[in-house]
């Protein structure tokens, strides 16, 4: 019997009141005569591949761009063709930090320094050292990459302001033909083409050639460049990889030494009043270069 009075239970013990009521009433549901079904996945598998989009031969063995602790700048081949750069030290004016020096009449090769220091024997090709003195052109280049910073302990004594690494055009498992030409000023020709074809379902051979020639605002002076790059390469996507390589470019450059600004009278140097495409130099002085690079 009722006496007509409220108890009053408080709210925490009245949810867990209805929510042990409702867990009953589940397990009562339940059949065990019909019990619930197990489900299986598939199989899942992770795969990792190599980008080379993402890896660079500046070390000793090719490697991740994240896993150098060092800055690195890259200037990949879509950089060059938009920029029409031709040649290596064009390239390089995208890398804060370089200069570009001219030397005695801008006639001893690439002359580039980087973080204040000469890097003139800091240059590498496809991870090799390339301390030749001549006009680097990039028709066979894939990217360049700039390591800043003291790397002796990778490249040996120097590499005090850093390397730079100039990667070649690599033979790849399909078939492709690119030809390039450019028509400019001043008697400006350039002709390249590259060749790649798959010779098997692990190897490839690709070849690269230049032709390019140009004058001057000034008269005399003018460039002529030819090169080819062939190359092989064995056992792609194997565990053992191998890549030879022959990089020929031959130079034939009249030296411009410039043009004289001030002339003396007496005590007073006044401008010099000639023409704009006059030249002063010696008409038989050639800076020819002749390159000749193979690796394996």
């Amino acid at each position: 019997m009722s006496d007509g009075r409220t108890t009053r239970i408080p709210l925490q013990q009245a949810i867990t009141a209805c929510l042990a009521l409702g867990s009953v009433s589940l397990m009562a549901q339940e059949s065990p005569s019909n019990p619930v079904p197990e489900q299986s996945l598939g199989v899942v598998k992770a795969i990792d591949q190599v980008d080379d989009v993402n890896t660079t031969q500046i070390g000793k063995v090719p490697q991740s761009l994240r896993d150098i602790p060092q800055a690195m700048t890259v200037i990949n081949r879509e950089v060059l063709d938009a920029q029409s750069a031709t040649r290596l030290t064009d390239a390089l004016r995208n890398v804060p930090g370089i200069t570009i020096s001219a030397g005695e009449g801008g006639q001893i090769g690439d002359n580039i320094n980087l973080r204040g220091f000469s890097a003139r024997t800091d240059l590498f090709l496809d991870g090799f050292r390339d301390r030749g003195q001549y006009t680097r052109d990039t028709f066979f280049l894939q990217s360049v990459e700039v390591l800043k910073g003291p790397s002796s302990i990778l490249f040996g004594r120097g590499s005090t302001g850093g390397v730079i690494n100039q990667s070649s055009k690599k033979p790849m498992l399909r078939d492709a033909t690119e030809v390039a030409a450019a028509v400019g000023t001043d008697s400006y020709y350039r002709l390249s083409a590259d060749v790649n074809a798959k010779l098997s379902d692990s190897s490839a051979l690709r070849v690269v050639a230049l032709g390019h020639e140009n004058k001057s605002t000034r008269d005399v002076v003018e460039s002529k460049r030819y090169g080819i790059n062939p190359s092989l390469r064995i056992g792609i996507g194997s565990d053992t990889e191998i890549t030879a390589s022959l990089m020929l470019q031959r130079n034939r450059e009249t030296p411009d030494y410039g043009f004289p600004l001030l002339k003396f009278d007496g005590r007073l140097s006044k401008p010099i009043d000639a023409p704009a495409n006059r030249y002063y130099g010696f008409t038989d002085d050639k800076f020819d270069q002749d390159v000749n690079n193979f690796n394996l």
